[in-house]
Order: structure tokens, then sequence, then C-alpha cells
């Protein structure tokens, strides 16, 4: 007797130590995003209402301050997903570090992505010769270049100065630049500058700035039902918005340090995509989004994008097999 209670002890511990052993689970998946209510404030929302946990996959969001920094991150392998637009995903492939494939349509710009001039330059005709702020390797050009050709204008008829969204404003003025090209948060502390004013907003071209969620090729393969998950709860966030929005804005406000206000404001110029509405990424239109980046960004400097494929890039698989409901 005096030998057994030991030895079941012994046992006991074994079995523990052996359950711990057992193999575990998968990486939490990790998403870098800017401040773009689009994708940002959307997937904040799902983490909160616990949509990820009720799918069982565990999911990082990683807040970083600007389009280029969540794209370096991604190349880097710091981060599964990241969330960005066309001109980002070009930029990634072409950099060859990996494979990155857009999976899922966040929202498309309606007034969301802006210029802002000095009040004596009324239109977009009279930025020639001017003077324009672009986020270096972005959406910006993109932005500018619609713009431009609107006025009958091309990107060689202005002088573009590389500036930082976040510091945009006070690249204007400081007298740095004569016009620039933000959107949203950093647009709302322009909007609010004295001697500038918007002189072009995307509600004129709407369905031209496609913003995406993009991850790995391996990923698709890989990690399919968990990115099928996340597509299942960016649909289930972005109805919750669209049905309730005095209870949601107010949570989405304190993740992207917005007033609710400057939130409305900002979620009027964009329309989010729910799963309903995912035909863009099949019917063509999210494969000439990103061909027209391909093409701007080649045009303004970035050598041998002509390699960069579209129609590699944009993948309708995991919005096949999510069940939007």
């Amino acid at each position: 007797m005096t030998m057994e209670r030991p030895l079941r002890s012994l046992l006991a511990a074994l079995l523990i130590l052996l359950a711990g052993c057992g193999p575990e689970g998968p990486d939490p998946l990790r998403i870098a995003l800017n401040p773009w209510p689009g994708y940002h404030g959307v997937l904040h929302l799902a983490q909160e209402r616990g949509y990820f946990a009720e799918a069982g996959i565990e999911v990082e969001l990683v807040d970083v301050t600007s389009l280029a920094h969540t794209r370096r991150a991604f190349e880097r392998g710091q981060v599964d997903i990241f969330g960005g637009t066309a001109a980002e995903l070009v930029l990634a492939a072409h950099n060859d570090q990996r494979e990155p494939r857009a999976f899922y349509a966040a929202d498309w710009s309606e007034g969301g992505d802006r210029i802002y001039a000095r009040t004596d330059i009324e239109a977009v005709a009279d930025l020639e010769g001017q003077r324009v702020g672009v986020e270096p390797q972005s959406l910006d050009r993109m932005v500018l270049a619609l713009a431009l050709k609107e006025a009958g204008l091309d990107l060689d008829d202005v002088i573009l100065k590389g500036v930082a969204q976040t510091d945009t404003p006070a690249a204007l003025v400081d007298g740095r630049i004569d016009a620039a090209v933000s959107y949203p948060p950093t647009a709302s502390r322009v909007e609010e500058l004295k001697g500038f004013h918007r002189i072009f907003d995307t509600s004129t071209t709407p369905g031209g700035v496609i913003d995406f969620l993009m991850t790995d090729a391996e990923l698709l393969e890989s990690r399919r039902r968990d990115l099928v998950a996340i597509a299942e709860a960016f649909h289930r966030a972005v109805e919750e918005i669209r049905a309730d929005p005095a209870g949601t804005y107010p949570y989405m406000a304190r993740v992207q340090g917005l007033s609710e206000a400057e939130l409305a404001s900002t979620l009027d110029g964009i329309h989010l995509l729910g799963g309903n509405e995912q035909a863009v990424m099949a019917d063509g239109r999210a494969r000439q989004a990103v061909a027209l980046a391909r093409d701007i960004l080649a045009r303004s400097g970035s050598s041998h994008l002509e390699t960069v494929a579209p129609e590699r890039l944009v993948t309708p698989r995991i919005i096949e097999a999510a069940n939007f409901h």
C-alpha cells in the first residue's frame, strides 16, 4: 500500500504532461491595418463582437500608420494579411518576397479619396505646374491620375512631391506643396485648414478605387478555412454597421481616433462591401483596378512593373467558398 499511492501520483502526473504535449493549434492570423475605416474599423468591430472567436479562429490585428507600412510588414513576413489598395497589391507582387493575392473586396471609394489645394487653385485644371503632395508608392498617384484625366491633364503636367499622409496638413501650411491627395483620417484635419479647399473627390469615379484584404498564395491553401471565416466575419460586421450605426459608430470611432461625426462623414465617402457584393472579385472590375494601378505606378517611375500580371493577383476562391447570410 505504501508504494501504490506514489505510483498513482506519478502516473497522473505523466498523463497531464502527455496531454500538454499534444499538437498545438495554428498560429493566430496577423492582419496589418492602416487607419482606413473601410477595413480597419470593420475588422476591429468584428473582433470586438467576437465574430472571429465564434468561427474558431484567432486573429491579431496589427495597427500601423500608413499603407506603405502595411505592405512592408507583409513583405517581411511580419503579418499574414494586410488591408490596402490595388497599388499596394502591385508593389508587393513586384517586390517578390511573397506572392500576394487579393481575396476580399473591402470597400470602394465614393468621395473618401480627395484632392485639396490652395483656395486660389480653383479646380483640378489649375494644378498644371503646381506641386502636389502624394504618399510615395501608394494609391495617391492613382487618385491624382484619375482627377487629372477628367481635367484633360496628365501626371507629367504637375510636380509630384513625396509627402507622408500624416505630414500632409503641415506640408500644406508650410508652403512645401500647393495641393495634396488625402484620405481619412488625415483628410478630416486638412478639411479644417484655412486657405485650402477640396477640388476633387472620388464621388465622380465610384468603383474606380477599390480596397482589398490580401494574403499570400501559400495561405490560400494552408489556411483556406480561416480566410473564409475572416471573409464571413467581415460581412457580418458590415451588415451590423448598416443596420445599427448608433450601436457601432461609437466603438469604431474610438479605435480610429475620430469623433463619431468625423467617422460618419468619412463613411459617407466609402461604400463598404458585404459578402453579397463580391461580384467585383470575379467579373473583372477588381482586375481592371489592379491593371490601372500597375500602369500608373509604372509611368511614375517604378521599373519593371509591366511584368506584374493583374489576373494572377485577384482570386475569387475564398468568397466562392464563403457562406454569406
